[in-house]
């Protein structure tokens, strides 16, 4: 059973886990750019399980991200990782139970 984690730190020294890596990111930077073009966000965190292991670089994700995108959209988002990490959707759930208490 081979972890995400262990291929990300054998791609530092294996070249063909470091393309199979790089083909991933650059499928995902268009999947993500293409989202960016239709919904036009100030924003967009990355995150989940993946972004927390060893190894992991945002940047990239980020390059491949920007080279779809024209200048003006390059300027205008930010892309960064979760700061909640797999925590989101608790914190999500708690925040939103709040609110209905509230009312």
């Amino acid at each position: 059973d081979i972890k995400i984690a262990s291929l990300l730190l054998l791609s530092e020294n294996n070249r063909e886990i470091a393309e199979i890596f790089s083909t991933s990111f650059n499928i995902l930077g268009l999947a993500i750019a293409n989202a960016i073009v239709l919904l036009d966000p100030a924003y967009i965190v990355i995150g989940g399980g993946f972004t927390e292991c060893a190894g992991f670089k945002i940047d990239p994700i980020r390059e491949s991200i920007y080279k779809y995108l024209n200048p003006f959209q390059r300027k205008r988002v930010s892309i960064s990782t979760a700061s909640m990490k797999n925590r989101a959707a608790v914190w999500g759930g708690i925040i939103l139970a709040q609110g209905s208490a509230d009312n």
